[in-house]
């Protein structure tokens, strides 16, 4: 299922996740967005899943090249 908002993103996992985890699972998800996914320069070489990524980096990718090609 795909959400746009943070607040529906959050009510699905509520969800799927058991109350007495939702603090760890949170500490999870922020530390990754922190850390490997982030919105500028993701680092997909430690991502986990990036092999089920939804999010498709293609014109990110696109956009690094030529980048590169114009220096």
């Amino acid at each position: 299922m795909k959400t746009k908002k943070p607040d529906e993103t959050e009510k699905e996992l509520k969800k799927l996740i058991p109350k007495e985890q939702w603090i760890r699972v949170n500490r999870l998800l922020v530390r990754f967005g922190q850390q490997i996914c982030l919105p500028i320069n993701p680092k997909h070489y430690l991502c986990p899943i990036e092999d089920i990524c939804p999010k498709d980096f293609s014109m990110e990718i696109e956009m690094k090249k030529k980048k590169s090609k114009k220096k």
